[in-house]
């Protein structure tokens, strides 16, 4: 039996790498690994790590991001997202979350590097686009590895760049959705403890990896490996799946999957699938008063 995709690849924020058209999980996950050493550490301040930059760059990554749009835009694969998107279950499962807000904000985290890779840009513009699809009011953005002249171009695209590494432990007040492009587990897991109670979960939409792929790579960890460590750093997220409707992105993923187990050129409709894969939309569906010591069961 093959390894499922490992949810928590890399130490620190974000699966993305710093090669272009990356996106495959190792074959081999290693559950012990440092990545899921992530402290309960308040949020800091921050600043990009290399903070030089100039108006030839930033036009040059903004045409980078414009011509993703377009491409995306164009795309059979973002026809089939919106044909998801715009169907009842989802649109309904909105409003229910919405209720009685009229505008949902965006939260981004771990976006990764804009100027270099591919996987990024196309999950920025999958952003940008459904800005025009659902009643999104603003968009924060956060990944440590921004530099000054990604966080210039995201501005200079109405978004607002975050001060602080929050850790994803954004506390929520309002309707607000959430954007975690192929993140670790345990952003999510510091997500949803930071609003560990019915009312807050049921005013998130999570768009991000399936929930279940991760019961299912835990469930194989914890067979090969013998070990928890994965299930504890994801105790929330395995906790809250039996209060969430997961439907995914698109209806194609399945398909996509068993096309890519074996060697396939990727072309530009590969490429997009890639970026978003194991892509889904959570919705949280807990009664006033649920039992939320659940994670001691």
């Amino acid at each position: 039996m093959s390894a499922p995709p490992n949810p928590y690849p890399n130490a620190g924020w974000t699966i993305v790498s710093h090669r272009r058209h990356r996106g495959c999980r190792p074959s081999n996950p290693n559950p012990e690994m440092e990545a899921l050493n992530v402290d309960p550490v308040p949020p800091s301040p921050w600043t990009p790590m290399d903070p030089c930059t100039s108006p030839e760059l930033e036009s040059k990554i903004l045409c980078k991001i414009k011509s993703t749009i377009h491409q995306l835009k164009n795309s059979r694969f973002y026809a089939r997202v919106l044909d998801r998107l715009r169907c009842a279950e989802i649109q309904s499962s909105i409003c229910r979350a919405l209720s009685p807000a009229s505008g949902l904000p965006m939260v981004i985290y771990g976006i990764g590097r804009l100027a270099s890779d591919d996987f990024p840009r196309i999950q920025l513009a999958l952003a940008l686009l459904l800005r025009e699809e659902l009643p999104i009011t603003s968009i924060e953005v956060f990944d440590p590895v921004l530099s000054a002249s990604e966080c210039a171009v995201l501005k200079t695209l109405g978004l607002t760049v975050l001060v602080e590494n929050e850790m994803g432990r954004r506390v929520v007040s309002a309707p607000t959705l959430f954007f975690l492009p192929h993140c670790d587990a345990a952003l999510y897991d510091n997500l949803l403890s930071a609003n560990w109670e019915p009312a807050r979960l049921n005013s998130i939409v999570l768009l991000g990896n399936s929930f279940e792929a991760y019961a299912h790579y835990l469930s194989w960890a914890g067979e090969h490996y013998g070990s928890e460590k994965p299930r504890v750093m994801a105790r929330h997220v395995m906790a809250v799946r039996q209060y969430v409707r997961e439907v995914a992105m698109e209806e194609r993923q399945e398909e996509w999957k068993t096309r890519h187990n074996g060697n396939r050129k990727k072309d530009e409709e590969s490429v997009l699938e890639s970026a978003l894969w194991d892509t889904s939309w959570h919705f949280f569906e807990l009664e006033d008063g649920a039992n939320m010591d659940i994670l001691q069961k």
